[in-house]
């Protein structure tokens, strides 16, 4: 019982912790690649936030999974997300989140959202 309860303050400090900041969704694209010799898509997205750029990547996978290209209809305006070293967590359309994986390995979209948020087009 006390471990419960310890376990549920831990997680409720935690929740309360963590809060959403505005970011400007500024672009996205898909990729497509192999895995296990089928064919994956993967959704890139890219936030300016106080921060600097911000790039995830998500694939809709087990079929049945929240759309990522729902987020679309975002795309130009201020969102809200938080964010650690390895994962983004953005506000979708109906108010839930989504959950992204922090990613470096794209450093061309990256470069193409920069001179986005320099421009501001």
């Amino acid at each position: 019982m006390r471990k419960a309860l310890l376990l549920l303050l831990t997680s409720s400090a935690l929740c309360a912790n963590e809060s959403t900041q505005p970011a400007i969704y500024l672009s996205d694209t898909l990729t497509t690649s192999l895995y296990d010799h089928q064919p994956r898509d993967y959704f890139w997205f890219c936030f300016a936030t106080h921060d600097g750029i911000l790039v995830g990547k998500r694939i809709v996978w087990p079929p049945g999974q929240y759309d990522p290209r729902e987020l679309y209809k975002m795309r130009q305006q201020t969102v809200a997300l938080r964010y650690t070293a390895h994962n983004i967590w953005v506000i979708r359309t109906d108010g839930k989140e989504v959950k992204l994986k922090r990613e470096e390995s794209y450093p061309e979209f990256a470069e193409g959202c920069q001179k986005i948020a320099n421009t501001g087009k």
